[in-house]
């Protein structure tokens, strides 16, 4: 049976078993909710880490890759850490105040998946997660996903180079089953692959702003082998 799905790139409304309901978005830099000195800073992937457990979520994150800049700018930045009891909601939206051109939004089609979008990335012509497939039927790998999309002309890889944490938990044996039309790439790597017994990141992607190359390098993540180590 065939999904039809191509919903707009826009604020997504998440609402939680416990009855949580809040909006997606990009709130006006008028300064971080929590203060705290420099000893009390981690990496935003070790925050996303602990709040995604906690919170029962999964998190994409899709990262520019600027020219002279880091692979990994968002999950490298250093961020307060929260005080003990801060909702979800409030953490994505100091850190969308403190990172700089994080946003986030809730997947339109599971309430526990929210994308995390460098806003470089929105602000690109043609950019490959934001493409439409006509049509998929497809049986295989995370990796070998990847590939099919990347055969339909959409500029995707799951090669390139890697950090030390992706090389820590990457997927690539996880099979998943994928059929429908007018499926966003998004949709795609998202909506079809089990998060039982996952860690708290399905995937990332680092794509180039800077340059002709135009590809998105997507690595599928499984269960972390050990916790972030933050630089201090």
């Amino acid at each position: 049976m065939y999904r039809k799905l191509y919903k707009p790139f826009a604020i997504a409304t998440l609402v939680f078993s416990w009855n949580l309901v809040f909006l997606s978005g990009k709130p006006g830099r008028t300064g971080a909710l929590f203060s705290a000195s420099g000893d009390d800073e981690v990496q935003v992937r070790q925050l996303l880490a602990e709040v995604g457990s906690k919170n029962g979520v999964t998190f994409t994150i899709e990262e520019a890759l600027l020219k002279g800049g880091a692979m990994d700018h968002i999950r490298s930045s250093r961020h307060r850490t929260p005080p003990e009891g801060t909702g979800l909601k409030a953490v994505l939206d100091d850190l969308s105040q403190s990172v700089p051109n994080f946003t986030w939004y809730g997947d339109p089609n599971n309430p526990k998946i929210i994308h995390i979008v460098d806003d470089h990335l929105l602000r690109r012509q043609g950019y490959a997660l934001d493409r439409v497939i006509d049509e998929i039927d497809f049986s295989g790998t995370v990796i070998e996903l990847v590939d099919a999309i990347g055969s339909k002309g959409i500029p995707v890889s799951a090669g390139g180079p890697m950090g030390t944490d992706d090389l820590l938990s990457l997927d690539g044996v996880t099979r998943v089953q994928v059929k429908g039309k007018g499926l966003r790439v998004r949709d795609v790597l998202s909506d079809f692959v089990s998060l039982d017994g996952r860690g708290p990141i399905l995937w990332t992607a680092e794509t180039h702003v800077d340059g002709l190359d135009q590809t998105s390098y997507i690595r599928f993540r499984g269960a972390s082998l050990r916790k972030p180590t933050p630089n201090r």
